[in-house]
């Protein structure tokens, strides 16, 4: 958790208290290091190995599925050495087909009871996206579509069969959702025609770009909250000025705030971060893939992998792993991110909850395997490689290093630009792995801390009877933590056939 400021952010660990290791299957190896956990973690539990085999990767196709070549064989300088037999990666698409969730949904919009709830209000559909199921084994059954009610400011959900079969249900909701590309393109298109900022614009004097926080919210008299986009305007010459302003579509209106910015945000003339390079961006779209890893005949990995853009939670939960399972045992029943907040020193700005169900562009060399998800032989590039906010591709990444499967995503949120990576060894090891930058505003200027909160929900060859060991080690440091948490402790929870 570091400061962003005009050069690009370091890739490294994520400072972490609390660390977990899988304990149920010593025997076996099975270890889980959670961030900034390089080395083991444990006293008493099995080393992993500290050699890494590295072989150059090929790509072949078999059967229509695109696997990681076998490397050649190295050989030490003293004796020749086999090396063991490179990973090989199966990615075939899980879920529905996302060509067929537009046709389906699009009918649902014509149900009578659809047609009902909205009447003839001004709305507009800002996401749609399977329902993942709790169960981490079934696909999906049902899809979503979300809609803005503009006339009425509420948000619908309508549900409908992935197979199209009958049974449309439309349920409302006061949750303000994230705005989608359309309509901030209806936001731009209505301040260009603003008799004040319009001119600025349309000659590029203003340049456009996402701030955050990327909706400000005010509730009205009858206690529904008026939805106002956020846009940034960035001065390219003289006579403009650095500003955040509001659009609001139900009314037609723009909004300009006391101090240039609304609460919470900062535009002033200074300047941090990378330039902005305005590509876009993906979110609530379907995306899944089924990933096994095998070395020769012997199955290391089965996993289910859901893109960010898919992702489950309310502002999703970058790269979403589901059904994870180590040499035929369940080792997790699913593993995300489902909480990522900014703090600011000071509360310069913020403090913010970021989203991480929207996909930047990072660099990635491949063949697309299934919708989101690209195979390639070489480590995708994201912002922290490149130094640049330039990619070709919106999606996970996926590759081999040496002994491990790596899945790598670029997100966007605003400013924001984060990575989500998953990193599974052949070994057992387990490495979540998160990185932060940020291109140029004014307020990442300032000393920020970004606060990733991961979701292990561990299933060892089952939920019953699961025993977690939580230890911290090296213990935090204040005043990240008060004095009363310094401490280092090993604790083991039990429980009894069910959840907890």
């Amino acid at each position: 958790m570091s400061p962003e400021g005009t050069p690009p952010a370091v890739t490294g660990d994520v400072p972490f208290s609390s660390s977990f290791a899988l304990t149920r299957y010593r025997q076996e190896g099975y270890t889980f290091k959670p961030p900034g956990c390089l080395a083991d973690c444990v006293p008493g539990f099995p080393r992993t190995s500290s050699r890494s085999w590295s072989a150059l990767v090929g790509r072949r196709a078999v059967s229509g599925r695109v696997r990681l070549g076998r490397g050649p064989t190295l050989r030490s300088s003293r004796k020749a050495r086999l090396v063991p037999e490179q990973l090989h990666v199966e990615v075939v698409p899980w879920g529905p087909n996302p060509q067929a969730v537009a046709p389906v949904l699009e009918t649902a919009l014509g149900d009578p009871a659809v047609r009902a709830a909205l009447g003839e209000a001004e709305h507009r559909v800002l996401s749609s996206a399977p329902v993942i199921s709790e169960d981490p084994d079934e696909e999906p059954t049902r899809l979503r579509a979300t809609v803005y009610d503009y006339t009425n400011e509420r948000t619908l959900l309508i549900d409908a069969q992935a197979d199209g079969s009958p049974g449309v249900e439309v349920s409302s909701s006061a949750r303000q959702p994230l705005p989608s590309g359309e309509e901030r393109a209806a936001a731009l298109a209505l301040l260009e025609q603003d008799a004040e900022l319009g001119p600025a614009l349309r000659e590029g004097r203003l340049t456009p770009y996402r701030p955050m926080p990327p909706l400000v919210l005010e509730e009205l008299p009858d206690g529904r909250v008026e939805r106002t986009l956020a846009v940034g305007l960035r001065p390219q010459g003289n006579g403009t000025t650095h500003e955040i302003v509001g659009v609001r579509l139900a009314r037609g209106e723009v909004v300009r705030f006391d101090g240039g910015a609304p609460d919470a945000s900062l535009a002033d003339e200074t300047l941090c971060g990378l330039t902005d390079a305005g590509q876009p961006t993906v979110q609530g779209v379907p995306g899944a893939a089924r990933i096994t890893v095998r070395r020769g005949a012997d199955v290391l990995w089965t996993l289910v992998a859901v893109r960010p853009a898919a992702s489950s939670g309310t502002n999703g939960s970058g790269i979403e792993l589901r059904s994870v399972s180590y040499r035929g045992k369940r080792v997790l029943r699913r593993a995300h991110v489902p909480i990522l907040n900014v703090r600011y020193d000071g509360d310069a700005c913020g403090p913010f909850r970021d989203w991480q169900n929207e996909e930047g562009a990072l660099t990635a060399t491949g063949t697309d395997v299934a919708p989101g998800f690209r195979l390639c032989p070489t480590p995708a590039r994201t912002i922290l490689e490149t130094g640049t906010d330039h990619g070709n591709f919106t999606g996970v990444a996926i590759h081999v290093e040496g002994e491990e499967l790596v899945l790598t995503c670029e997100l966007q949120a605003g400013w924001y630009r984060y990575i989500s990576q998953w990193r599974l060894h052949a070994d057992g090891t387990i490495r979540p792995r998160f990185g932060f930058g940020a291109v140029e505003d004014s307020c990442v200027c300032s000393v920020h801390h970004h606060h990733v909160y991961w979701r292990f929900d561990f299933d060892v060859a089952g939920f019953a009877n699961n025993a977690v060991r939580e230890f911290n080690d090296p213990p935090p440091v204040a005043p990240i933590l008060d004095a009363d948490h310094l401490h280092r402790h090993s604790q083991d929870r039990a429980d009894c056939g069910g959840r907890q």
